[in-house]
Formats: structure tokens, C-alpha cells, sequence
């Protein structure tokens, strides 16, 4: 009588730090998520998914998103050098994450 033993596949685990790497490396220019993740033995739609966490904060912080403030200088309203401001006036709209600058008048 044949001994059958069971062999269960392990799943693979990954550290965070190489998570970041392969999708910091996806996000390079010239590169893509399918050819770092034939490049690593992973499937593509795990780096995707790794990609999803990294932009969402999970990997840890997105570099360039510290939140760290650039400095402003308030000055006196300026008048209109033209009378096009006054009939249609501009407005300009920052949005950087969660954050909203909106600039009205004549700008």
C-alpha cells in the first residue's frame, strides 16, 4: 500500500521593504509593472495591488508626499491693469491631496 502524503504550498510572504522596491521600481520611467514583475517571478496583478497599498499609505509614506510647507507671501490686493478683470474675473484652483488653494479675482 502506497504512502500518500499531502503537500501544501507555501504561500510566499513579503516585507514591506521589498514591496516598496518593486513598485518604486514599476513607477520608474521606462519601466512597467508587467516587466519588474517577470523580472521578479511575481504576477503582475500582485504589483498592482502592492501599487493600490503603496499610493494609499499602506507601504509606508509616499516620497514627496511629507507635507512639508512652502513659504507665502501676502501682499495688498494689485488693481486690474485691464477692465477684462473686472468683466471676467479668473480663478485659480490648487488641489494637492486633500488640500485645496483657490485664488479668485484678478489673478
Amino acid at each position: 500500500m502506497e504512502s500518500c502524503v499531502e503537500v501544501r504550498a507555501r504561500r510566499r510572504q513579503f516585507t514591506v521593504e521589498f514591496k516598496r522596491q518593486i513598485v518604486e521600481a514599476a513607477l520608474s520611467p521606462r519601466a512597467s509593472a508587467a516587466k519588474v514583475a517577470c523580472d521578479h517571478p511575481l504576477n503582475a496583478d500582485l504589483v498592482f495591488k502592492w501599487w493600490r497599498q503603496y499610493k494609499r499609505g499602506r507601504l509606508g509614506s509616499v516620497p514627496g508626499d511629507e507635507g512639508s510647507l512652502l513659504p507665502v507671501d501676502l501682499v495688498a490686493e494689485a488693481p486690474c491693469e485691464s477692465d477684462r478683470c473686472e468683466a471676467v474675473p479668473g480663478k485659480i484652483e490648487l488641489r494637492i491631496g486633500g488640500t485645496h488653494l483657490r485664488i479668485s479675482g484678478c489673478v
